[in-house]
């Protein structure tokens, strides 16, 4: 299952299979596991708090590949485990240009 607020990237996905859901709360409240990557802090507070702690089933799993602050990260683990969720800071960060710089 997919959101996105972008419906062209949700569209791209969709059509290899996916089914595409109206929220990220939906998204959470049909998944078990949750994966986020989302464009700043303030995104990360909004998308978590608002809908996704407050829909997902207890023993979720929640990981965020969004690069934000450390404080952020600390404190929605925190809001997570009050409800018996885990939330994991898995951030990705560089982009396409760092990427194909590496030498990895």
């Amino acid at each position: 299952m997919v959101f996105d607020v972008d419906s062209k990237a949700v569209s791209l996905i969709t059509a290899h299979g996916a089914a595409a859901a109206s929220s990220a709360a939906e998204v959470a409240s049909q998944c078990a596991v949750i994966v986020t990557m989302l464009p700043d802090n303030s995104a990360v507070r909004r998308v978590y708090a608002d809908e996704v702690v407050a829909t997902a089933a207890p023993g979720s799993l929640l990981i965020d590949s969004s690069t934000v602050d450390p404080a952020l990260s600390k404190e929605m683990a925190s809001i997570a485990s009050s409800k018996d969720l885990t939330f994991v800071d898995a951030p990705v960060s560089g982009g396409e240009e760092e990427r194909d710089a590496s030498s990895c």
